[in-house]
């Protein structure tokens, strides 16, 4: 018999992987009847957003945490390569629009481990994009400057 999880082991488990994929990143468990009674939802954007959406139907809280975990691990190479790209897209505006891409300015739509993590691959990729490279991302020291990740 395996052993039940508490709601709070439920809670650090889904807090967890969300804090890996980053803070719009939501993720819901529902309850319901049948085969398989529990649903596990992710919604890697938010959950305004359908894109990348992941789902897994179990039996018991333990498999559903460890299924949606699984499909996250397979689909994570395809969600980097998107914010890279949606990134990289957002350095090339902001460098036309302001003469430099800061952080402070690419945190406004991704979160600061995102432009941390992405942000080398983004310019790279945003080099190959645009003719008005190299891109870069100018840090920002000060009352907008970045909290630690």
């Amino acid at each position: 018999m395996t052993k039940q999880m508490t709601v709070k082991e439920i809670q650090a488990q889904m807090r967890e992987l969300t804090k890996r994929i980053g803070p719009r990143a939501d993720l819901s468990i529902y309850i319901g009847h049948g085969e398989q009674p529990l649903w596990i939802s992710l919604y890697p954007y938010g959950t305004t957003k359908e894109e990348g959406h992941l789902a897994f139907h179990a039996d018991d809280f333990a498999e559903a945490l460890d299924g949606i975990n699984a499909a996250w691990d397979k689909y994570q190479e395809q969600f980097k390569a998107t914010i890279t790209r949606k990134m990289a897209l957002a350095i090339i505006r902001l460098t036309d629009e302001f003469g430099t891409c800061t952080d402070a300015a690419l945190r406004q739509e991704f979160d600061n481990g995102q432009v941390s993590s992405y942000g080398e691959a983004a310019c790279a990729l945003a080099d190959t994009m645009a003719a008005k490279g190299p891109f870069g991302i100018v840090r920002v020291d000060g009352a907008n400057k970045a909290d630690a990740a």
